[in-house]
């Protein structure tokens, strides 16, 4: 099972702070599908960059983190022993 991490916390460039939209996990075919989450919450909520939380597009398969997408909807791989992204 893959899920994502969804989540809309304060801009600080607003003086805004703390959680505006608890964090959730929902269920997602694929890394690319859960891409699509991400865009569709961020587009929904409209969402600034700066609202996008460090927890928000975290991507699991089974419990153990793939990797994580990013407020443009690129996912980004935990980088294998001796790699890089």
């Amino acid at each position: 099972m893959v899920t994502v991490t969804l989540e809309s916390v304060g801009n600080p460039d607003y003086n805004q702070y703390g959680v505006l939209i608890p964090l959730q996990e929902v269920e997602v075919d694929s890394i690319e599908a859960a891409s699509a989450a991400c865009r569709s919450f961020i587009t929904e909520n409209d969402l600034g960059s700066g609202n996008w939380g460090p927890n928000a597009g975290v991507v699991r398969e089974d419990g153990e983190m793939l990797g994580q997408i990013s407020y443009n909807g690129r996912f980004w791989p935990i980088p294998t022993e001796g790699g890089s992204l």
